[in-house]
């Protein structure tokens, strides 16, 4: 054998640890960024403060205690917990849109189709239109337990469909549209009977806002998401024999039924906590996979992390833009579809040409 003969893959293989540390090293930035942009938009909002004067509020209160500033009960009953649900929830919402994608084999797939965000909505409507409670402790904790709990009816019916008979993901999805249409419907003929009051505050929730977020939300939510990620990264190998198809995982030694309903139920699970304490916040489980699918590849060992970290980074940036637009901020739902649509349609317009090519 000639010395030159192992050159080439001496070669490869530095290009491959040469990749993996890229990748490595964008997860790290982009979770940086996500820090030092969530610190920076505590200083954001109706009450116009300086950065440097915020840290100082921040650490006055850590370390001297509270005081009777307005300024400073603004920062931590308000932005500082509105911040850090930001980075929960847009890391939630990316990764349930990442794994999705990679579950159904469809790029532009995301955990709304399963019909999580209908259900949410019917809920909260039977709340707040009806006054009929599931879990009756007030006003706030009764939407947010109705949304949550008609949330889940979704994934249950798709699981008991999969339990009685194995189905395709791409019944699933079916199943998931058809609860959709239906929720949707009892929604509207409850808009129909609803006062202007009413219609405000459902139309409010619907559009998706981080502005009622308080500590004890923020725990429930940060707690949840922390463990679904970690548990559907757990499955991250499964899930990368899964976009070689069901055959292909199969010869392989995994079984993408089993992965495919789990990984379902812990998506559904996680968005459902999501979408209830937020309502309904759309593009960022479309569109931040996507960015980082075009930049880390279609491996979920980095996919899902990276997609975790820019989730973030695009929902806090989208709620400090949401504060500075009016007197009084409008819904960060708002400027998650302004800034998500361009991108999904560019994303298609790429999609379209590199199908053309391949052809």
């Amino acid at each position: 054998m000639f010395l030159g003969e192992t050159a080439p893959l001496g070669d490869e293989r530095d290009l491959y640890h040469r990749m993996i540390r890229r990748k490595k090293l964008i997860i790290v930035l982009l979770a940086v960024s996500a820090v030092v942009i969530a610190f920076m938009s505590f200083a954001v909002g109706t009450y116009h403060m300086g950065f440097r004067e915020c840290m100082d509020l921040i650490i006055g209160r850590i370390f001297e205690g509270p005081t009777d500033s307005i300024y400073e009960r603004v920062i931590w009953e308000s932005r500082i917990p509105r911040g850090l649900a930001a980075v929960f929830v847009g890391a939630g919402l990316a990764v349930a849109g990442c794994v999705m994608q990679s579950m159904l084999r469809n790029p532009l797939a995301d955990p709304y189709p399963t019909g999580v965000s209908s259900g949410a909505g019917l809920g909260a409507a039977i709340a707040i239109v009806l006054g009929v409670s599931i879990v009756p402790l007030g006003d706030t904790v009764s939407t947010i337990s109705n949304a949550f709990l008609m949330s889940l009816v979704p994934a249950f019916l798709i699981l008991f469909v999969s339990s009685v008979r194995r189905i395709t993901s791409t019944t699933m999805i079916l199943v998931g549209i058809g609860v959709m249409y239906m929720f949707s419907a009892c929604t509207q003929l409850l808009r129909l009977i609803a006062s202007p009051t009413q219609i405000e505050e459902l139309y409010k929730w619907q559009l998706g806002t981080l502005s009622d977020i308080s500590f004890g939300n923020l725990a429930v939510v940060a707690i949840v998401v922390t463990v679904c990620l970690f548990a559907l990264y757990h499955f991250r190998n499964g899930l990368n024999l899964m976009t070689l198809g069901d055959e292909s995982a199969l010869t392989l030694g995994s079984d993408p039924w089993k992965t495919r309903v789990i990984c379902l139920v812990i998506v559904s699970f996680m968005t459902a906590v999501c979408v209830s304490f937020t309502g309904t916040i759309g593009f960022v489980g479309l569109v931040a996979p996507q960015m980082m699918r075009i930049i880390m590849g279609s491996d979920s060992r980095f996919l899902i992390p990276a997609s975790a970290m820019f989730g973030a980074v695009f929902m806090i940036a989208c709620d400090a833009t949401s504060r500075l637009v009016g007197e009084t901020g409008i819904p960060v739902g708002v400027i998650t579809a302004f800034i998500g649509s361009p991108l999904f349609l560019y994303m298609l317009v790429k999609q379209s040409r590199r199908n053309k090519l391949r052809a």
